[in-house]
């Protein structure tokens, strides 16, 4: 099972070049609850690919997937601990 959360954080990698962006969060949340950091990697390299330079650029992907990392982070101890199922 952990070598499809793998191969989907390879595909949401991919996917920032072939396909729209909400394919790319599909895979990227996907494989968050096995690898609670992909969605913080897919969010840094799409910020690395597209983000304008300039004084003022804020990396929002890059924050948006350090959230969903955080959470994915968060439900993940909570199933580990039994808490929720």
């Amino acid at each position: 099972m952990k070598y499809l959360a793998w191969l989907a954080l390879f595909g949401a990698c991919i996917s920032l070049f072939l396909f729209p962006r909400p394919l790319t969060v599909l895979l990227a949340l996907l494989s968050a609850p096995v690898i609670p950091f992909a969605p913080f990697l897919v969010g840094a390299f799409a910020d690395a690919l597209y983000l304008p330079p300039g004084l003022h650029a804020i990396p929002l992907l890059t924050l948006a997937g350090a959230g969903a990392s955080l959470l994915a982070l968060f439900v993940r101890s909570r199933l580990t601990a039994g808490i929720i199922g």
